[in-house]
């Protein structure tokens, strides 16, 4: 359905990313990164990628075998 957003649940970070915790969104083909800080729950990051970009990326890890 267009304009319908499918929401992650909420995945924990590790050491490498300072325990960062981020979750997903995807609506209309772009794909929305929110990564929050555990100590810093009011703030976060958040980057969103086009339907191109996700492409570009899944072909990226498929190169490298990572998916």
């Amino acid at each position: 359905m267009k304009g319908e957003t499918i929401y992650s649940r909420k995945f924990p970070g590790s050491r490498g990313n300072h325990r960062n915790a981020c979750r997903f969104d995807l609506t209309n083909g772009f794909l929305g990164i929110t990564e929050t800080n555990p100590s810093e729950p009011e703030h976060c990051e958040r980057v969103l990628l086009s339907p191109i970009q996700v492409k570009a990326l899944l072909t990226w890890l498929k190169r490298r075998g990572r998916t």
